[in-house]
């Protein structure tokens, strides 16, 4: 019994450790944590208002092996490949990269800039983690599947991808979304990017989750959204102030709240 207990404890260890990132126990390694999921990332400035020049972006370090009594510094690094320009359409808040005496995380600190150039096509960042005197890369990727769909997910690399133009969502497009564009449009009405730019900065949405491919938003959020955006056009006209549209029309929303 007892050996069959340690068997069962060793196959049920072994299945676990697969479902996660391996720890390295030679020199401490550091990774991009986010990467274990995606190692892109996109952000768009088209779906926010124009006030709004720019955003941080926060990217954790995480250092593997055990905290230290000092600071170490990391070396992170812009890849030549980048498109972004330093100044023009970003910069590190970050005086040094360094993970802090008995830590093991970090936070990159990164300002985007909404540039012209983000207004033509996207545009992306790319940076690395190096080895240096103080971290190794050993944790740098992992084998993903099996057979020919197998691939690497790279935990040393990160891209950024970047733009400042506005499309029509997916759960609100009669193309993409047409089983349920009715129910969208009678509350929300006829899409505009500043309807949508409005609605963002009103009810502090998340563009980035709110503009993804294939994203619904539950039928309540949007019942909510289209009344409460209505009311609140309905309060501006009457104090004479109203909100006016890309057309230069009084906004409103879907025939269901009118």
């Amino acid at each position: 019994m007892n050996k069959l207990l340690i068997i069962a404890f060793m196959l049920f260890f072994c299945a676990c450790k697969e479902d996660h990132l391996d720890s390295y126990s030679g020199k401490n390694s550091i990774y991009f944590p986010n990467s274990e999921q995606e190692n892109k990332a996109y952000f768009s400035f088209g779906y926010l208002s124009a006030y709004i020049q720019d955003t941080l972006i926060k990217i954790p370090i995480i250092a593997t092996g055990a905290a230290v009594q000092l600071d170490r510094h990391y070396a992170l690094v812009v890849a030549d490949s980048s498109t972004m320009v330093k100044g023009r359409d970003y910069e590190f808040l970050n005086k040094d990269f360094v993970i802090k005496a008995n830590k093991l995380t970090d936070t990159v600190r990164l300002l985007l800039h909404r540039s012209a150039p983000m207004r033509e096509k996207q545009i992306q960042l790319s940076i690395s983690l190096e080895a240096n005197e103080a971290f190794s890369t050993q944790v740098s990727y992992q084998h993903i599947g099996t057979g020919p769909s197998a691939y690497k997910r790279y935990f040393t690399t990160y891209e950024l991808n970047v733009d400042d133009i506005s499309g029509v969502p997916w759960f609100w497009d009669k193309n993409k979304n047409p089983k349920v564009f009715p129910f969208v449009s009678g509350y929300l009405g006829t899409y505009s990017a500043k309807k949508l730019q409005f609605m963002i900065g009103r009810y502090d949405l998340d563009p980035a989750l709110l503009t993804k491919d294939g994203y619904m938003p539950s039928s309540l959020s949007v019942v909510a959204w289209g009344m409460g955006m209505q009311a609140y056009l309905y309060e501006m006209a009457i104090k004479g102030t109203p909100i006016l549209d890309e057309n230069g029309q009084p906004m409103k929303m879907g025939a269901n709240v009118q």
